[in-house]
């Protein structure tokens, strides 16, 4: 009996222990707060006030919707600088929100413990003389780069949904329309200012004494610093089109031989083509999941997209859509038609899970079909649910495009390509279907790599933007480079700000060697 009572006493003051020390660091945060709002006081934003309400609800899902002890909003490097100097000094925890568009939990917002720095204030954006570079401020969303873009015609390979922010893309590695022709969205970034974890302000290139701190961010997540601004090589683009197919559900495998042959061969011959399938799953509308896909085409001449010849598997007469509205028209009028439809799922329970395999003509429809029949299995009686399948190929010129020079961190093996990224995204809206979720979530990945590793059609790389919390992206970066983005991460950070102090996120610290 003695022993039992011990281990009780011993849960009961470990208890204590820990809400002490919650406690104790919730004042040591807001302490630091009242400081902060007596030196900044147009900066920080103090909980129950309106900006503080605001800022706290700028997430696409609703259970990043914290409650940091203050939200700062610096706007210059310098600000930055101070703030995580502050932090640091105090031993604060803290999280850095870009445009608030990552699903997995904690990666962009901290509780009472901790202070927010939003990038709502660093919305810079600048145009060089020669029309190469633009500099563009974290607090940007894509749609504000593109409206800015769009008298010049010319266009960055930035986020394919306009209400995405810049940094998380881009420190994710990124996809765009363009990464058929130029690569992963970071391929395009020429320079970082990024604020280090002692403060220092720098800016890293491809060719200056920070050329592995530029390797680095280019898809190695938010362990080395916090970025300010980027500069990114734009590309003329007076001709593009876009828009959405929808089709025939009783098409879907038609569908589904599309996207495999567009994999194989349409964005192989045509890297100025891209396409972005994908099936929703809304039981409240359809009992059966309605395929869809947005098409693009980045002419070289003003009639080059009507009828282009990458696209014909996804238009008539061999898929013929019930609606599209695929028109000659640039990025910042393809936000405005997209934008609204996806702001409406903001605010919701939201979920992302990631998975690539290998292209063949098995692939897309294995992942779809099990995808969809456990979905109808699990979640049909889900208040609200919308289950959305993005099955996305990923072709070798991309891959090869995003190794070239230095390459970057994720080092895709271009011998294997193409790829197929798979993007699992889940809406739901009342908290006592978590739990249903949940289960879903891991029955049918369970079920998918079972069936994709039994037919050698899984790999182990994981795209960070896509990702669910808990999935090991790093680890299925290349190994070396791995090794590397350690490394590079030691010597910017020793102290492990970036890490233990900024806890949000895919650290790379994490991977075991």
């Amino acid at each position: 009996m003695r022993p039992i009572i011990h281990f009780l006493l011993y849960l009961v003051s470990t208890a204590a222990a820990d809400s002490y020390s919650f406690m104790k660091r919730e004042a040591t945060a807001a302490q630091t707060c009242l400081q902060l709002q007596s030196q900044y006081p147009s900066k920080v934003a103090l909980p129950n006030t309106t900006e503080y309400i605001y800022e706290n609800s700028e997430y696409w899902n609703v259970l990043n919707s914290l409650s940091p002890a203050c939200i700062v909003n610096p706007s210059s490097a310098d600000d930055v600088s101070a703030f995580v100097k502050t932090f640091t000094g105090a031993e604060i925890p803290f999280a850095v929100r870009g445009g608030g568009h990552m699903t997995a939990l904690d990666s962009n917002n901290i509780n009472s413990t901790g202070i927010l720095i939003s990038a709502d204030n660093l919305t810079s954006l600048a145009l060089s003389d020669d029309k190469q570079t633009l500099s563009v401020g974290p607090g940007n969303r894509w749609v504000d780069v593109y409206q800015y873009l769009s008298p010049y015609g010319i266009a960055v390979p930035g986020g394919r949904i306009g209400i995405v922010g810049v940094p998380g893309l881009l420190l994710g590695g990124g996809m765009s329309y363009f990464s058929g022709q130029y690569g992963f969205s970071s391929t395009s970034v020429k320079a970082y200012e990024v604020v280090l974890a002692n403060g220092e302000i720098v800016t890293a290139t491809a060719n200056n004494s920070f050329s592995d701190l530029h390797w680095a961010l280019k898809g190695g997540g938010n362990s080395f610093g916090i970025v300010t601004r980027f500069d990114l090589q734009t590309h003329p683009a007076p001709y593009t089109y876009i828009g959405m197919n929808a089709y025939n559900p009783l098409e879907i495998s038609q569908w589904l031989d599309a996207i495999y042959n567009f994999a194989t061969y349409g964005q192989t011959e045509y890297p100025e083509a891209a396409v972005i399938p994908f099936s929703n799953y809304i039981p409240n509308l359809s009992p059966v999941p309605v395929p869809t896909t947005i098409v693009f085409y980045d002419s070289k001449t003003p009639l080059g997209g009507v009828n282009a010849t990458a696209l014909q598997n996804f238009s008539a007469p061999r898929l013929t859509p019930l609606t599209s509205t695929y028109v000659k028209r640039d990025m910042y009028a393809w936000s405005q038609e997209l934008d609204p439809a996806s702001s409406a799922l903001k605010g919701d329970r939201q979920r992302f899970h990631a998975l690539t395999a290998f292209n063949s003509p098995d692939t897309v429809q294995t992942i779809h079909n099990t995808f969809m029949a456990v979905a109808e299995q699990m979640i049909s009686n889900v208040t609200g649910v919308e289950a959305a399948l993005a099955i996305m190929p990923v072709s070798k010129n991309w891959v090869e495009q995003s190794n070239a020079g230095a390459g970057d961190p994720m080092g895709l093996d271009e011998s294997k390509a193409p790829y197929i990224f798979v993007e699992q995204s889940l809406t739901w809206g009342l908290p006592v279907d978590d739990a249903t979720i949940e289960n879903f979530v891991t029955v049918v990945n369970q079920q998918l790599n079972a069936v994709l590793d039994a037919k050698g059609l899984k790999s182990s790389f994981l795209y960070l933007n896509d990702a669910d919390g808990g999935q090991p992206v790093f680890q299925g970066y290349k190994p070396e480079n791995v090794v590397k983005l350690k490394a590079i991460r030691e010597k910017y950070d020793p102290k492990r700000i970036y890490t233990d102090l900024m806890p949000g996120g895919w650290k790379v610290a994490d991977v075991e060697s």
